[in-house]
């Protein structure tokens, strides 16, 4: 399963990874199954939307949260 998940994930992440080219926000962490950015408040409302159809794309769930220590993360919805 790792490895079919990986095979599903790198192109998205590349998408990601792509579309982030020019803003302050960065991907700052990938593992198994989610993607940690670091997220410039100032870019949050435009560019969460597309980050989340990027990774939606094949109907795969996506979860959101936010937070400053990563540990103590609330989800959101947008």
């Amino acid at each position: 399963m790792q490895a079919l998940e990986t095979e599903v994930s790198t192109p998205k992440l590349q998408q990601v990874l792509e579309y982030l080219n020019g803003f302050e926000s960065k991907l700052i962490l990938y593992t198994y199954d989610s993607i940690l950015l670091d997220v410039d408040y100032s870019e949050a409302k435009q560019i969460l939307p597309e980050i989340i159809n990027i990774m939606q794309r094949g109907k795969f769930p996506v979860k959101c949260k936010v937070g400053d220590i990563y540990s103590k993360m609330s989800s959101i919805t947008l």
